[in-house]
């Protein structure tokens, strides 16, 4: 026995010299091991609050055991600190996204029922842009200390992690979960509403929860769902929270096969193009179309209204904007080569997409590729666009307006209306929303706002036309008011490529 050995044995407080008092309680285990797959056995053991690394090996020819052991206590302890400082934040203390899902495992794998939140700064992408750095580490450490007052403090069996620089998990326990969720985000909410973080800061907060076991059977599933829960809850402006549930996971489901089958259906051409013919009040004819998309998705027609918006919130919107566009520009060219050369083409512009920085660009090459004349193009964007980036916006515009191609508001009346930005954007026209179209011949305080949005546009000299037509006494009003144009199912239903031609030439307006 080396003098190490004797000088730990005295440290330890173990009487006599004896090296046996050093050996692991359970060494016969690891020498029947290292008989056993005849080569040498390596493994840790524990004498109070010191680690022994110990490497064992069977002697045949002297029929010996050697054992050779090295105090790696000190190596232990440093690596337990950096496991420790692996899974805490540094700025706020709390434990990690890590140990997070550790725990949730655990209580999984316990068949506990608990429950599971996460919390997220709304807008945090601005806050960052309009601070420094420090300032929202400052900024989560406050919030930090007030979920820990308000959850932890005051509500038992809350335990409160950090997930992102952005975001906070909260785990509980409780058999009302839907009772308890409601009081922490409503206590959350007060104290947050009440405090300016970082001196100057109000912060508005996303929440989603998930119960285990009803909402999912591992660990990752409830953590996904949980995100699923904050994701829907930060789309929805006025929600304070939202409980994961079977209906908006398939919901989610839905949401995920259509957007890979849209990626699908633009690089293979399966959106369709419709046209709804316009009419000249005035002129008592046909001036142009505009174009609708539509998509048929296993024998199946996906409503505009459901696959728009998830193209919006995917990015897809981009690819299927430009798409649209070259599309309707070749196939307008087609139609004007007809004969139809006054004929004027008009396509919705996503907000996204007209805020691209190559739009104008994208724009051109459309009409280059066709062939088509910038006369008959004209772009319908809603009046929200006007608000964003003014500057920016009022430039491209110009832009636009300077080669010739037409400018609407598209559902005028449902958003700013106001009249004023006319006179700084070169808009042609307004298309005056449906929605007061539809009841003007029944209904006294529509008819008042289309004759009001009439008036006020041709005092600007801009063309009115009235969408959602489908009654005659809509017609006659519209026609005594000095409605320009207009659309809808009384004149025609959106037709085809083919049917549209149909149209034109059955309406004998060859020019």
């Amino acid at each position: 026995m080396n003098t190490t050995a004797t000088g730990f044995i005295k440290e330890l407080g173990y009487p006599g010299n004896d090296p046996k008092s050093l050996l692991p309680k359970n060494l016969v285990d690891y020498q029947n091991s290292a008989l056993a797959d005849e080569k040498q056995q390596h493994f840790e053991f524990k004498i109070n609050q010191h680690t022994f690394d110990c490497e064992l090996l069977w002697h045949a020819n002297a029929k010996q055991w050697n054992i050779n052991m090295v105090n790696i206590s000190s190596r232990k302890l440093e690596e337990q600190k950096r496991d420790s400082q692996a899974q805490i934040n540094p700025d706020t203390g709390l434990d990690n996204h890590y140990v997070f899902k550790q725990v949730i495992e655990q209580m999984v794998d316990q068949r506990l029922t608990f429950t599971v939140g996460q919390i997220e700064i709304r807008s945090y992408s601005k806050l960052l842009a309009d601070n420094d750095f420090e300032t929202s580490r400052k900024v989560m450490k406050e919030l930090s200390d007030l979920l820990q007052g308000t959850c932890v403090e005051k509500h038992q069996n809350v335990r409160l992690f950090q997930l992102t620089e952005k975001s906070f998990g909260l785990v509980f326990q409780k058999s009302n979960c839907h009772a308890t969720v409601k009081q922490i985000v409503a206590t959350i909410n007060n104290q947050v509403k009440n405090q300016l973080f970082s001196g100057q800061h109000s912060v508005k907060l996303d929440y989603g929860f998930t119960s285990f076991p009803s909402d999912g059977k591992s660990a990752d599933e409830i953590i996904r769902n949980t995100r699923i829960a904050l994701e829907n809850s930060a789309s929805q402006e006025f929600t304070d929270y939202m409980m994961f549930s079977n209906e908006l996971g398939k919901s989610v489901e839905r949401q995920n096969s259509l957007q890979d089958a849209m990626r699908s259906a633009i690089v293979d051409n399966h959106f369709q193009l419709f046209f709804q013919p316009q009419y000249s009040l005035k002129e008592k004819r046909i001036i142009g179309a505009e174009v609708l998309i539509r998509w048929q998705l296993n024998e199946q027609w996906i409503s505009p209204s459901e696959f728009i918006p998830l193209a919006e919130h995917s990015g897809l919107i981009l690819p299927l904007g430009d798409w649209i566009l070259t599309s309707v520009c070749q196939k307008a060219q087609h139609i004007v080569a007809m004969g139809f050369e006054d004929i004027v083409i008009a396509v919705n512009i996503s907000p996204k997409q007209f805020s691209a920085p190559n739009f104008v660009k994208m724009v051109k090459r459309a009409l280059l590729s066709s062939g088509l004349a910038a006369k008959n193009l004209e772009l319908e964007i809603t009046e929200g666009v006007l608000f964003t980036k003014e500057a920016d916006t009022i430039n491209t515009l110009n832009q636009l307006n300077q080669m010739g191609i037409k400018l609407a508001i598209d559902d005028f009346g449902t958003g700013y209306s106001s009249l004023s930005y006319l006179q700084v954007f070169p808009v042609t026209k307004l298309k005056i929303d449906q929605s007061f179209v539809r009841n003007m011949h029944l209904n006294k305080a529509d008819k008042s706002i289309v004759r009001s949005v009439i008036e006020l546009g041709n005092e600007l000299g801009v063309t009115l036309i009235a969408e959602g037509v489908e009654e005659s006494e809509q017609v006659d009003l519209l026609t005594q008011m000095g409605c320009d144009e207009i659309q809808g199912y009384w004149l025609s239903k959106p037709l085809d490529e083919s049917y549209f031609s149909h149209f034109l030439h059955s309406n004998k307006l060859l020019s």
